[in-house]
Parts: structure tokens; C-alpha cells; sequence
């Protein structure tokens, strides 16, 4: 029976694990390529920091080219859904920021170093108590949460506690018109006036939006959109004078704050007037005197109820609508500062990341700094080129951009965060020298990646399709 025993062979010895030890030390520094299954997306205008989060409990904040963050959702019970993120806001201008889980979970995050240090967790129980919106206050202070019961909390940032008073939906209904008779449903959206602070736009389900004045726990107005079905959401204009409001019928309209009738064009859908998609996000902006209504979804249902378009709307009469291959996750505009005036539109999908300029009425390509896929075809092999000259890097970057001029040469708006210094003040600096990394794909191309920083860079695609074919 012994020769069926196998023995487990010759280990390495105390002294040469202690030996590998001492030379070699791995570990992690830097994470390349597209995040695997993001689920929210969410940017700080304040701050210019854009963070992602994945449904693997993965929360990654991006800002300039070479400032990355990580941080990454634990278990505490044993439960998927503690990982799944589904929303992330920002305490503007602070790098701090909430994550909301499936689990119900709401995730205080700050930076630390180079990783994202979860430094508070609230849980809410009970069904009533289901979070479906966030908004933090322009003070810093608050962060107002929706729940679908259609009440609204104080989170309070100081003392990490829910605190009175909660606008609750019973004392919203007894200051409304009669003639609204619904149950108005989950809070949809939430947001702080820029100009009056002391006031609050809610969105509810069921066609119902109020302006909430925070001093006096009273309703000032109250909007009601009746035949459209779920409301979506609500964008806020920079001076605070308008908001748009979208619905799950593809339909939206701009409403005056300081007045309660509905607009005329209520029931403008863009691509009715057959059945269309839920508008599921939208932004409103401008092109010098040209108004804009950029919007995810809305499409007709029976031709294109399958497609993941994002529309960029002009009043000019000029449209166009990105059709792209997977799901679109989310979007957000970056505005010049304090304006209505757009910029960039920056896309997460699915399985890529994606920018746009809306100063150009073709809305041409911008590339991305960063969360490129290295398998976008899959990777066959791969080699590291290093110590590469400068004057080869040139000449390989040159025939890189020949390839780029489609591309929009705007300049990139995810700019925050600050660099250390590499070289200082007074040393001789030596020839700079590249890492450049070569992947060969199944598509038959072989794509150059400068490594040489935090960022994997793609600097030249070449294509052997052509040579083979």
C-alpha cells in the first residue's frame, strides 16, 4: 500500500525562503485597464475627481493622469450584496465620499495615501427605510437620504448620525393640492438650491415634486406631472431658476421654480410619438446661445427598444445620438465653472469608458487619459520593452498620433489631485528612459502601452490584418 502514497517531494529549505524574502518583495501598487463590473458612477465638480464603483465591491477615484485611488467594499455578514454598489456621492471639494450598497449599507470613504479608507457605516433596516437617492449639502455638512417610503434624512457628516427633523412624506401630502390623491412613492431625486441653500427640490415617484423650505419644515410649491407614468429624476440648472424633469414615458420638460403650472411642451418626447424608453439620466447645458438636453435612453421601443444610446439634443435643430455596443452604466457633463456653458461628456459602460466634446456640434471623440481594456480583443502574448530612448519613444508616439486625429484635442476636464515633484532642484537629470509594454491580440493588432508611470497609456495600434489578409 506504501507505493500508492506519494510523498510531497522536496520543499525549500528555511534558509532559502528567507533568502527569496529578502530579494524579491511583491506587491500591489497600481491597478491598469477597465474596472470589472462598475455599477455607479459619480464626479466632483469641486474637487474635478471622477469615482467609479463595481459591482465586486471595488470603489476607484480618478483624477489628473497618474492621481488613483482604491478602495474596496468588505464583508461583514457574509452577503453579496454588501459589495454591490449602487450609488456614490460626493462631499464636494472635501475627496471624502458616500457609497450605498445593495445591503442597504451607506459607506463613509476618505483618502489615505494612495487607498480609500472606509471610516463610518450606517445600516438602515426596514423596507420603508430602502435608500434610493443622496444629495449632499453645498455647506459640507449634510447629506440628505431618500428612501422609498418617500421620507427624507439628515445624515449629520459631523456626528456620523441620522438626526431630526425627517421630512416625512405624510406631512409633505397635507400641504399639497387636493387634487393630488396619490401615493407619491419613492424619493427619486434630491436637490439643495445653489442661490438659496435653505431649500430643498424633491422629486417623488408618482408625478409629484416639492420645493421643502428647511427653515420651516413647510411645502413653498408644489409641481405635479400627472400622466407620465414614474418620474425618473430632475436636473438643476447652475443659477438654481429652473429644473428639468424626466420620466420613464422618454418624455421631459423645464419648469420655472417660482411658478407651480406646468409648462407648455409637458409632454414633449423626443423620439415619440410612438412608445418610448425611460429617460434614465439627463443633463441640460449650453453651446454658446444654443440650448443642449443631453439624455440616456428615451429610445422607441419597438425599433430601438435594444440599443444603449446616449442623444445629444440641440435647439438649433442639430441631434446626435451615440449608439454604443454594451449597457450605458452612467453619464455626467462637466460645465465651465458656475455655468450653464458644457464641455465634456464622459460615459461609463459597460465594458468601456467613453468621452465626448459638446463644444463641437458633430460631438467628436475625445481620448481617455485612462480605463482603457487591455482586452478589448483578447491578449495572445505580450512582451516588455525597457530602457527605451526617448528618441524612439517619439518617433513611436508621432505614428500614434497620426492614428488620433480624429480625435478632439480638448483638454481633459478630470483634473484633480496634485503630483509630487520626480526631479529635484538642482540635480543633473539623466536621459529620460520609457517602459513600453507590446500586446499581441487576436484580432491580429499589437498595441504599444507606455507603463512607464501609474497610467497604462496607449500610445500607437498596429494592425497586422491587412499584411496577413
Amino acid at each position: 500500500m506504501l507505493k500508492f502514497i506519494r510523498g510531497k517531494g522536496q520543499q525549500p529549505s528555511a534558509e532559502r525562503q528567507r533568502l527569496q524574502k529578502e530579494l524579491f518583495a511583491y506587491r500591489k501598487t497600481t491597478q491598469h485597464g477597465f474596472p470589472h463590473k462598475p455599477s455607479t458612477l459619480a464626479y466632483d465638480p469641486i474637487s474635478k475627481l471622477m469615482a467609479i464603483g463595481t459591482q465586486t465591491g471595488a470603489v476607484k477615484v480618478f483624477g489628473q493622469p497618474g492621481v488613483e485611488f482604491y478602495g474596496q467594499h468588505t464583508f461583514t455578514s457574509n452577503s453579496g450584496a454588501e459589495l454591490n454598489i449602487q450609488l456614490i456621492e460626493w462631499v464636494y471639494g472635501t475627496g471624502r465620499l458616500l457609497s450605498l450598497t445593495a445591503a442597504n449599507q451607506l459607506i463613509l470613504w476618505e483618502p489615505s495615501g494612495a487607498t480609500l479608507v472606509a471610516i463610518k457605516v450606517l445600516s438602515f433596516d426596514g423596507k420603508l427605510k430602502k435608500v434610493s437617492s443622496l444629495c449632499c449639502s453645498l455647506n459640507k455638512d449634510i447629506v440628505w437620504i431618500g428612501t422609498e417610503g418617500g421620507n427624507v434624512y439628515q445624515f449629520d457628516l459631523q456626528t456620523y448620525a441620522v438626526r431630526e427633523p425627517v421630512i416625512y412624506h405624510d406631512v409633505v401630502m397635507e400641504q399639497i393640492p387636493p387634487s393630488y390623491k396619490l401615493n407619491p412613492g419613492a424619493i427619486e431625486a434630491i436637490r439643495q438650491l445653489p442661490n438659496e441653500r435653505n431649500k430643498l427640490l424633491i422629486a417623488y415617484n408618482r408625478g409629484l415634486c416639492v420645493l421643502w423650505d428647511l427653515e420651516t419644515s413647510s411645502v413653498l410649491k408644489t409641481y405635479i406631472a400627472p400622466g407620465h407614468g414614474q418620474s425618473v429624476g430632475l436636473f438643476l440648472n447652475a443659477s438654481g431658476s429652473q429644473f428639468t424633469w424626466y420620466h420613464a414615458d422618454g418624455s421631459f420638460a423645464t419648469w420655472n421654480l417660482t411658478n407651480s403650472d406646468p409648462p407648455k411642451n409637458v409632454n414633449y418626447v423626443p423620439y415619440g410619438p410612438d412608445p418610448c424608453k425611460s429617460i434614465n439620466r439627463l443633463f441640460k447645458g449650453k453651446r454658446g446661445s444654443v440650448e443642449l438636453s443631453i439624455f440616456s435612453g428615451g429610445m422607441p421601443r419597438s425599433a430601438y427598444g435594444d440599443h444603449n444610446c446616449i442623444s445629444v439634443h440641440a435647439s438649433d435643430g442639430n441631434k446626435v445620438c451615440l449608439d454604443f455596443t454594451s449597457k450605458v452604466i452612467d453619464f455626467f457633463v462637466t460645465f465651465a465653472d458656475e455655468t450653464d456653458n458644457a464641455d465634456v461628456l464622459i460615459v461609463l459602460l459597460e465594458e468601456e469608458f467613453c468621452a465626448f466634446d459638446l463644444t463641437d456640434p458633430k460631438v467628436s471623440p475625445i481620448k481617455a487619459p485612462y480605463l482603457h481594456s487591455v482586452h478589448a480583443s483578447a491578449v495572445t502574448c505580450n512582451y516588455l520593452c525597457s530602457q527605451v530612448t526617448a528618441e524612439v519613444y517619439e518617433k513611436i508616439v508621432k505614428a500614434g498620433e497620426e492614428q488620433d486625429q480624429h480625435y478632439s484635442n480638448v483638454e481633459w476636464p478630470i483634473n484633480g489631485g496634485t503630483l509630487p515633484d520626480e526631479e529635484e532642484d538642482g540635480e543633473e537629470t539623466s536621459p529620460q528612459e520609457y517602459e513600453i509594454l507590446l500586446t499581441g491580440h487576436e484580432d491580429g493588432s499589437v498595441k504599444f502601452w507606455d507603463c512607464t508611470g501609474v497610467v497604462l497609456k496607449p500610445i500607437y495600434n498596429f494592425k497586422t490584418a491587412s499584411l496577413f489578409g
